[in-house]
């Protein structure tokens, strides 16, 4: 079971493939959910699903009558409606086309017909008469290969596709017939509108009876969890929608150990990765906004709030461009040949063209392993986004460790910044005779402090004052403060590219490092935070954590967030 961004749908969706269904498929509810039972009542199942071309697929649903069992089998190789009154079982044919296709299944009915076929063969009549109503309880819905299913609904209405809810609808274009590109059926046939009007399955051979016996006397297969279940219902125990999202992720709790592992997204907003996700947290009203997609865990994650942007990495090469405002993954590409991605950081900036005109440049700064374990730093055009494929305009081999990268100023691509294992270096960008774009990069010589020191992350503080010779202009100073497993903290001034100084902050490793402009924040593997003036001289404050320090975030100037993970 995989999951993916589907194109067609522009939603997630999770591919069950393998050619075994009973090693390949979804079980709901899930091995870790708290209940065995969906204990749910509803009479309409909804499925949202694509059969794979020329592939067969199957979904189960048990259901509890009086205390006995019931299982409703359907799919699209069985040619006929079918009982096997010993295992009070039925099956029931679906056919669908190679298309994203709402199946709506009438569990009541289907129910009906079954508990009457077995009565009349226990007792010779049934006793519940062919009108009837039944009484049941959902125990557990199964999926099974070939598919691709969005999402799984429960609800007492009957829909068709003029009247689905905003939660189960498809993108559409306007004044497209929904039937042109998507698919609508019932079972049993005939239960709504539209009909079930597509062709049967293929037919198959007579061997098909004893083997589906052997099929449905074959134990359930052990459950898969696949965090797709997600109830929302009030405080008496009764759904708040209709339908009911079963595949709806509601909340997250906890977050990933990743580089840049917490950023204000604004005021009062806080981003920060979990697992396959970015979570934008409201912090006043624990609200989370998901943004979601991304095929494998984050690595790291950068973003540009003008621009409207989000990037993230994973550990395995591939970069993910989001929009923030609305939350929505605009595409998703590989890293230019890297086989995983560790740390990354983002520049816009603006240069004059031959016409004078200003031209705006988006640039992504990514550093991780290429295929032969070796460290590589690589520049990413990310300026076109919209209409073409980023492109790599640099990218450069390195014999030193990196842990972390970031521009030493975000309105410029020029020049940027690196640390990891025993050194601290500078990158300069340039432009060859050739026309080819170049990186260069020098390190800080620092003597005796290297040897066995692993730089965790760095902050860089920046110094503008008048340049009295020339009114129009700013002396720029740039010092960065640099922080290792040692517990200690090294000024670094990059306009003379020398170590200033050196100071023991902490017991153990100082994991985190935030300096905005009158007081160093740092946070440590000794779960403590401690507050410095900007010399050193003095703790203004410290914070016992219950564990490690993982980021450190600026809200505004009186506001911080530290990120503090407990590995449970």
């Amino acid at each position: 079971v995989s999951e993916y961004q589907d194109k067609v749908i522009g939603r997630r969706a999770y591919k069950i493939s393998g050619e075994a269904p009973k090693n390949n498929y979804i079980q709901i509810p899930g091995s870790k959910a708290q209940r065995s039972s969906l204990e749910s009542s509803e009479r309409y199942l909804y499925i949202e699903l694509l059969p794979s071309a020329g592939a067969t697929f199957s979904f189960q649903v048990e259901l509890i009558h009086r205390g006995a069992l019931f299982r409703l089998n359907f799919s699209n190789f069985y040619r006929t409606k079918k009982t096997y009154l010993n295992l009070r079982s039925i099956q029931l044919p679906v056919s669908v086309e190679a298309k994203w296709t709402i199946v709506c299944v009438d569990l009541k009915e289907c129910l009906h017909d079954l508990i009457v076929a077995v009565e009349t063969k226990a007792s010779g009549e049934a006793k519940v008469s062919k009108t009837a109503s039944v009484d049941f309880l959902i125990k557990s819905i199964l999926l099974t290969s070939k598919m691709s299913v969005r999402s799984v609904y429960l609800s007492n209405i009957l829909y068709n596709p003029k009247t689905l809810p905003k939660e189960m609808e498809f993108l559409l274009p306007k004044d497209v017939p929904f039937d042109h590109h998507f698919g609508f059926v019932n079972c049993p046939s005939g239960l709504g509108v539209p009909d079930n009007r597509f062709p049967r399955p293929m037919k198959k051979d007579d061997s098909w009876d004893e083997e589906d016996e052997r099929l449905l006397r074959a134990p359930v297969p052990e459950e898969q969890d696949t965090g797709l279940i997600k109830e929302r219902r009030d405080n008496r125990g009764i759904f708040e929608l209709e339908p009911n999202p079963i595949m709806r992720l509601a909340h997250i709790h906890g977050a990933g150990a990743v580089a840049n592992g917490v950023q204000a997204l604004d005021r009062g907003l806080l981003l920060y990765a979990a697992k396959h996700n970015l979570i934008c947290l409201d912090l006043e009203t624990k609200q989370q906004r998901f943004y979601q997609s991304q095929t494998r865990p984050v690595s790291t994650f950068c973003l540009d709030r003008k621009e409207n942007l989000i990037l993230s990495g994973d550990a395995e090469g591939r970069i993910y461009l989001w929009s923030i405002h609305p939350p929505k993954l605009e595409l998703s590409f590989d890293a230019g040949g890297l086989h995983s991605i560790h740390t990354m950081d983002l520049a816009t900036s603006e240069t004059r063209g031959t016409d004078k005109r200003l031209v705006k440049t988006i640039t992504l700064l990514i550093a991780g392993k290429d295929q032969l374990n070796r460290n590589v730093v690589a520049f990413v055009d990310v300026t076109s986004h919209k209409t073409t494929v980023p492109r790599i305009v640099a990218r450069q081999i390195s014999d030193f460790d990196i842990v972390k990268v970031a521009f030493l100023e975000r309105t410029s691509n020029k020049s940027f910044i690196s640390c990891g294992r025993e050194n601290i270096r500078l990158w300069i960008l340039r432009s060859a005779q050739t026309g080819e774009v170049v990186l260069r990069g020098k390190s800080i010589a620092l003597n005796e402090h290297a040897k066995g020191a692993t730089f965790t992350d760095f902050s860089i503080m920046e110094h503008r004052e008048p340049d009295f010779s020339h009114p129009d202009r700013e002396i720029v100073e740039f010092k960065v403060i640099v922080v290792s497993n040692k517990g200690n903290v090294y000024v670094v001034d990059f306009g003379r590219e020398e170590l200033l100084a050196v100071y023991k902050l902490h017991d153990a490793a100082i994991t985190c490092v935030k300096s905005p402009s009158t007081v160093i924040f740092t946070g440590g593997d000794d779960h403590t935070l401690r507050l410095w003036k900007l010399d050193f001289s003095s703790a203004l404050l410290e914070l016992k954590l219950d564990a490690s320090a993982m980021g450190i975030s600026l809200l505004s100037e009186d506001e911080v967030v530290v990120l503090s993970l407990i590995h449970i």
